[in-house]
This record gives structure tokens, sequence and C-alpha cells, in this order.
């Protein structure tokens, strides 16, 4: 290891200490300030674009401009279930299992365990020069014209 005192057993953080102490780099107020500037014509681009012939762009602008005057719209999701979680998650659990280890007739199995597959073929153990190169290469296009 580095013999960071920072870091713990296998080069870890320890608890209170990251990477970045000082956190973020600022944006540089000379940014800052160019982009404030700019800001009115980038939202007269948005209205401009509202009378655009695309569609598309007419959409995506009014989008633009919808979203940041009242905020992106909130979706509100239902998570209420019915019964217990845990007897759900462990039948469909037990239902992908029995189905890995029977599946169906209907469907092949391929095994693709290592001590199943064939072994790969021997590399050459000279490398292969230009023209045994060019003998294995396909057919040109230029050739089948």
């Amino acid at each position: 290891m580095s013999g960071d005192p920072n870091r713990g057993k296998g080069g870890l953080f320890k608890p209170g200490n990251n990477a970045n102490p000082s956190g973020r780099p600022r944006v540089p107020s000379v940014v800052k300030d160019l982009l404030r500037e700019a800001t009115p014509k980038a939202m007269q681009v948005l209205v401009d674009l509202l009378e655009s012939e695309n569609p598309k762009l007419r959409f995506q602008s009014a989008q633009e401009i919808l979203n940041r005057s009242l905020g992106k719209p909130v979706q509100a999701i239902d998570l209420k279930t019915e019964g217990d979680m845990a007897s759900a998650q462990l039948a469909a659990l037990t239902a992908m299992a029995a189905a890995a280890l029977h599946p169906p007739a209907d469907r092949p199995l391929i095994d693709v365990t290592p001590e199943r597959a064939a072994p790969p073929p021997p590399l050459p153990s000279v490398s292969p020069s230009l023209a045994d190169l060019a003998a294995m290469a396909p057919d040109s296009p230029e050739e089948e014209r």
C-alpha cells in the first residue's frame, strides 16, 4: 500500500476522510457574470422557437420555458402493495430458479459451463506472415464486381 494515513485496510478511506476534502471547486465569478448576462438572450431564443415551423422545436421550447418558470412536474408513484412482500419476492425467485433448472422442452438448453465447453483452438506459436494473412482475408468487394 501507499502508506496513506487517510486510508485503512484494502485502500479504502477511513471514516471522515475522502479524496476531495475541499469539495467541488467553485465556478469563478467571471464565468457566473458572463452566464447571467447571456441569460436574457438564451431566453429570447426559447421564446423565438415557439414560432418555429418545426413542431418538435416548438414543443421543446415550450417545455423548457414551462419547466424553468413553473418547475418540472412531479410524478406521483403509488407503492402500496397487498400481502407480504418478502413472500412475493421469494415466490418470484423460486419460479425463476425452477425455470432455469427445468427449461421448457420446446426451448433447447445451451450449456456454457467451462468444464463442458469445447476447448479453444490452440494459438499459433509464430505470428502469421503477410502472405498467410492475405490468404485468410475474405475476398475484397472490388473482386466481386
